[in-house]
């Protein structure tokens, strides 16, 4: 979902007494928490955690948004590439 979408859908469930948590993939989404103002809750399962460099980090239960540039996810190069298929092996 893009950022500025996600920020429309926050402000009319702001502007309706709403609440929001983005579903699935709290990496990402903990901008977009961290953006929101109806924004309460970040759901966190560990479901990617084998094939990341870096995990979410959870402080005293607040998940803390990476500071680098971007998405802020670092791949672990060497797991991913246990899951790497070509492209032949694809269309057989």
């Amino acid at each position: 979902m893009k950022s500025r979408l996600f920020l429309r859908i926050d402000a009319l469930a702001e502007a309706h007494g709403a609440s929001l948590t983005p579903h699935f993939f709290p990496e990402l989404h903990v901008h977009l928490v961290a953006a929101g103002r109806a924004t309460t809750w970040l759901e966190h399962f560990p479901l990617l955690d084998d094939l990341l460099a870096e995990t979410l980090e959870i402080r005293n239960g607040r998940a803390a948004p990476p500071d680098r540039p971007g998405h802020g996810l670092r791949w672990d190069e060497d797991r991913l590439s246990a899951h790497r298929v070509r492209c032949a092996e694809l269309r057989a």
